[in-house]
């Protein structure tokens, strides 16, 4: 024997309810992911953007890094010129028979006149090998 026309029906009805059910669910969990998915596009823009920004400081900061590095390398090769100098001035000093001890203000009396706008130099860089 067969089961009745309404058994059937109903186990189909059942069936079909069922698979209603796992559909709405299906398109829930789908539209879910649809708006996770417009989400995790918006951030990556974000981050894209982020990251676009950041080289673009990074080379102006690796630009200044250089640029800084050469002004500091002139500088040096200024501070190695004016010790030469005073160097020499000591030399030139000794050769008057002054010793190490000039004072700035003996330039202009014992000094050429050529050597006056290295004054304030030599006091500067006095400082400066006295350290």
């Amino acid at each position: 024997m067969f089961p009745s026309n309404k058994v059937v029906s109903k186990i189909v009805f059942e069936g079909i309810e069922a698979l209603l059910k796992k559909t709405q669910s299906l398109n829930e969990e789908n539209e879910s992911l649809l708006k996770d998915k417009d989400l995790a596009k918006g951030q990556i823009r974000a981050l894209t953007k982020s990251f676009a920004s950041l080289q673009e400081d990074l080379k102006k900061k690796r630009n200044t890094v250089h640029v800084l590095k050469k002004s500091l390398e002139n500088q040096r090769k200024e501070l190695y010129d004016c010790k030469v100098q005073i160097r020499n001035l000591k030399k030139h000093n000794e050769g008057f028979g002054f010793g190490n001890n000039l004072v700035v203000g003996d330039v202009d009396s014992v000094l050429p006149q050529s050597l006056e706008k290295y004054k304030e130099e030599i006091k500067k860089l006095h400082m400066e090998v006295d350290r």
